[in-house]
């Protein structure tokens, strides 16, 4: 049987009730699931290199995603770049 890997690029939070029923209807094989999640910095911060704050949001909403497919698909994620 083939693995398929996914990758998920959280870029939106409103998305990510439906991302495990989403994951389901196209995993018709074992799935390997990547998930990046792009810190989100502002102008400002991101002129002042402040991306400490935006970096830890980012890691919040990938290891909540994380969590939410752990029993379903093999995960690993990360936190993106701004």
């Amino acid at each position: 049987m083939a693995e398929r890997n996914l990758l998920v690029v959280l870029l939106e939070d409103r998305f990510r009730p439906r991302l495990r029923q989403a994951i389901a209807e196209r995993n018709d094989e074992t799935a390997r699931v990547h998930v990046v999640a792009p810190a989100r910095v502002g102008p400002l911060e991101w002129f002042a290199t402040d991306e400490d704050e935006a970096r830890a949001a980012a890691a919040a909403r990938v290891l909540e995603v994380e969590r939410l497919l752990a029993d379903e698909v093999e995960v690993e994620s990360e936190v993106g770049d701004a």
